[in-house]
């Protein structure tokens, strides 16, 4: 079981310069088109519904790819619940790097803090037993590495990660050892 709520630099690197790649391709066009390079603008995170915050190390790091010189003042700590009206953070920078990265950096820290937060009602549902509540492997295709690290930090623990680290019998496999190939 996996245990640890650090993140691994090189695997989070890949997933976020995908994901950057993927949405500002050879730039943002918009943006460069009708915002001086040189301009600064303030920005703020805010929470529009209760919710464990899951993600901060993510959006700090989609803007430091992107090389947005940041200067951020976070208002809340990862694993902290939050309620509506809250802010996460705010920070000022470069306003073609924050608008390249905000909508990457929000869809992360929306899913990763959705996550947190529905796996914390479980956790707090069998507060008090012997129960633990461990995820399976039932992720988005190369997401379950953040989607995993969300789960640590809304309390429960991780599975196993793939087939390749732990024994698992279940009905499927026992299910079709009954077919033959033709």
């Amino acid at each position: 079981m996996l245990k640890v709520n650090k993140l691994d630099i090189e695997k989070l690197n890949r997933i976020l310069k995908l994901s950057l790649k993927e949405d500002i391709g050879r730039g943002d066009i918009t943006t460069n088109a009708i915002v001086p390079a040189h301009r600064h603008i303030d920005f703020i995170i805010s929470l529009k519904e209760d919710a464990v915050i899951c993600g901060i190390p993510v959006v700090k790091h989609i803007f430091k790819l992107l090389g947005a010189s940041l200067k951020v003042d976070f208002c809340a700590k990862e694993g902290a619940f939050l309620t509506k009206g809250s802010l996460i953070l705010k920070g000022r920078g470069k306003a073609r790097s924050i608008l390249m990265g905000e909508r990457t950096a929000l869809n992360f820290c929306q899913r990763l803090s959705g996550i947190a937060t529905h796996t914390r009602k479980f956790v707090n549902a069998v507060k008090g037993t012997k129960v633990t509540i461990l995820d399976t492997r039932k992720t988005l295709p190369g997401f379950r590495y953040l989607e995993k690290y969300a789960v640590r930090i809304g309390g429960a623990m991780n599975h196993r990660f793939g087939l390749f680290d732990e024994i698992l019998i279940k009905e499927n496999p026992v299910s079709y050892t009954h077919l033959r190939a033709h």
